[in-house]
């Protein structure tokens, strides 16, 4: 039997070695890899295999199999994307393709690079094979060696990840890799508990010395990070330290992270160390996992019940029966589609266990990062997550009477909240955090079981107004728009604010809606002049106490002297262009902030063509549009932000 096991392994060994010389003195087909054509900022698909077999079974596709799903990917316009791509898309550098699919293969096993390889290679994709490195020490010829990584990453098709070092075995004294997971608990042994000092310790540790090995074989650092089991500290029996831990490792040493196995789509504004893949069942035909991927698309269409299981991606224990959405404690369901949303209007019937503890999410983009409505028997409460710190912006008490089934309506639009229970208002123009910006909308049950109806959830409009008041809009079209644009200074007069404007202003404010001073005539303006204008508009702004009402100021024209000058008293520049200035400056001003955004005011062809230009450059959420047929009211123009023009 031993002698059988060593000509097996002789036998893996000596195959790898010819199929990597055969791959590489063969002429290799390039993949379909052309970052100059691509044009989108939706977002990425994340997909992982667990391995490959000979024969399908639930867990590992055949060859036949993979190929036959990564060839219908292909025909239905997927299109990979490298870590690194991935990245710059997450920052806002550089856009993606329409439908832009990273792949991963876990694990580190040579079985999946020899037999995907001639795969990438005929449907011209790329993948990342993530290796945990204290497998390339193990005898034999099941995963990877530092001199196989070597040869991996000399194929286009190829490059190579982390699953960290010892982060997939138990810890010691336990018996299984379910129990005591490496980057979640302490080690106990002999009745003795590793200090906290030991545990983050080791957890870092672990990462640097992947991130090394890795390194020292494929001659370049990896950049993405897959975490064994999901786990990166942020499950309820994790220790309180692990999430930090893992956290503060893994931005040390790696630039994308992934955590969840049951969602493959991540938009815009997601966490790069806090991503979520689907690890597609190896039993899956091509039209099932085609209809999984169309499910989880960015929609800007509302969701005007709980729909079906195919609308929500659950969290551990949950589902939906008896016409009602059920999680068990420390369960979540995220509403599909929803990542980019960013004003929202969204209500529920919450009716968690008597001592349960229910939550309503909006904005979520990671365990760091949300605004939530939670209600138990204490109380409501309005709570905001930024980072490691939590924030609580209102508490309601329950009453006496309080019902068992809290009916709760949540409101957001720019930077302002409004809550509501049992229809009555509990939380009006709630101050949140501007970093808060866009996330999924979800339920959970932090703690017992938690019953879901009556549930509904819609984006709200982002249409921007050219309008010198918001009272020249009809008031039951204000609900749409997201900012105004009043022409409140004008170069060669001086800047004074009429009483009218101010109580405009307050006016908006209060009803979430930004205003934005629009600067006209400072393209004309040399650098002297512009100085001396941005201090007048600013003095002005903190003479009448409204500065901090208007974070924001738009320019008219190419005014680059002047936007700068206005960057120097901290406000944040809108551009107003027509398609030809667009055409010749946007990219010089979209490369001079991270956070700015450009209008093209105007329409046709010329149009198209400079929103065309600009998308290689700029997020579409940084871009607005004159509309051709959008007047809320007779001498009104409209625009609309870009990312929420197309219903999906």
């Amino acid at each position: 039997m031993k002698k059988y096991s060593l000509f097996a392994q002789w036998f893996v060994l000596a195959a790898l070695a010819a199929f990597v010389a055969y791959v590489l003195m063969r002429p290799t087909p390039l993949p379909d890899y052309a970052p100059a054509t691509w044009r989108s900022w939706n977002g990425v698909t994340v997909l992982s295999y667990a391995g490959i077999a000979r024969t399908d079974s639930p867990v590992y596709p055949s060859v036949k199999r993979l190929e036959a799903q990564l060839s219908a990917l292909r025909d239905a316009g997927y299109r990979t994307v490298r870590p690194e791509d991935v990245r710059a898309f997450l920052d806002e550098r550089a856009p993606l393709p329409d439908k832009a699919l990273l792949l991963i293969f876990e694990g580190g096993r040579k079985e999946a690079f020899i037999r995907a390889t001639p795969v990438l290679q005929r449907t011209g994709f790329t993948a990342v094979i993530t290796v945990p490195t204290s497998v390339m020490r193990q005898w034999g010829s099941f995963y990877l060696k530092r001199a196989d990584v070597r040869r991996v990453v000399r194929l286009p098709q190829w490059q190579v990840g982390s699953m960290g070092h010892q982060a997939i075995e138990p810890l010691p004294g336990t018996a299984s890799s379910e129990q005591g997971r490496f980057l979640a608990q302490r080690i106990r042994l002999d009745g003795k508990v590793e200090s906290a000092d030991a545990f983050r310790n080791r957890i870092l540790q672990d990462y640097a010395r992947s991130a090394s090995v890795l390194e020292d074989a494929a001659g370049k650092p990896p950049l993405l990070y897959l975490y064994p089991f999901a786990e990166a500290g942020q499950s309820p029996d994790s220790d309180p330290l692990a999430e930090a831990a893992n956290r503060d490792a893994v931005t040390r040493h790696f630039s994308l992270a992934f955590i969840g196995g049951s969602n493959a789509f991540n938009g815009p504004g997601s966490d790069p160390w806090s991503m979520t893949r689907l690890r597609v069942p190896g039993d899956w035909t091509p039209a099932q996992l085609l209809a999984e991927l169309a499910s989880s698309q960015p929609r800007s269409r509302p969701q005007a019940a709980l729909g079906n299981a195919q609308d929500w991606v659950f969290e551990r224990e949950g589902g939906l029966r008896d016409a009602a959405l059920h999680l068990s404690a420390g369960a979540a369901a995220w509403l599909r589609g929803s990542d980019a949303w960013t004003d929202i209007e969204v209500s529920a019937e919450l009716q968690p266990d008597a001592k349960g503890c229910a939550a309503l999410y909006a904005r979520y983009t990671s365990v760091r990062s949300w605004l939530r409505v939670t209600c138990d028997a204490e109380g409501l409460r309005v709570q905001e997550r930024l980072g490691t710190r939590l924030y609580t912006l209102c508490r309601r008490p329950a009453a006496d009477d309080a019902q068992s089934i809290r009916r709760i309506r949540l409101r957001i639009r720019n930077n302002r909240a409004w809550v509501w229970l049992n229809d009555k208002p509990v939380a009006e123009n709630l101050p949140i955090s501007p970093a808060t910006r866009r996330g999924r909308v979800g339920l959970g049950s932090e703690q017992g079981d938690l019953r879901v109806s009556a549930f509904t959830a819609r984006p709200l409009p982002s249409r921007w107004v050219l309008a010198n008041s918001i009272r020249l809009v009809p008031d039951a079209d204000r609900e749409q728009v997201q900012a105004i644009l009043p022409n409140w200074f004008r170069a060669g007069e001086t800047p004074s604010l009429a009483q009218t404007a101010q109580q405009d202003l307050l006016q908006t404010a209060v009803a979430g809606i930004h205003t934005v001073p629009l600067l006209t005539g400072g393209a004309a303006l040399d650098a002297e002049a512009a100085r001396a204008w941005a201090g007048a508009i600013d003095a002005e702004l903190t003479r009448a106490d409204l500065k901090m009402l208007t974070p924001a100021l738009a320019v008219e024209g190419p005014a680059l002297p002047l936007a700068a000058e206005l960057r120097n008293r901290n406000f944040r520049v809108t551009h107003l262009l027509t398609p030809a200035q667009a055409l010749e400056w946007g990219r010089s001003i979209a490369q001079a902030t991270p956070d700015e955004v450009i209008v093209v005011n105007g329409l046709g062809a010329e149009a198209d063509r400079a929103l065309a230009w600009l998308l290689r450059v700029i997020p579409a959420n940084r871009l607005a549009l004159r509309e051709a047929d959008g007047a809320l009211a007779p001498d009104i123009s409209t625009l609309r932000r870009l990312d929420s023009m197309t219903d999906r």
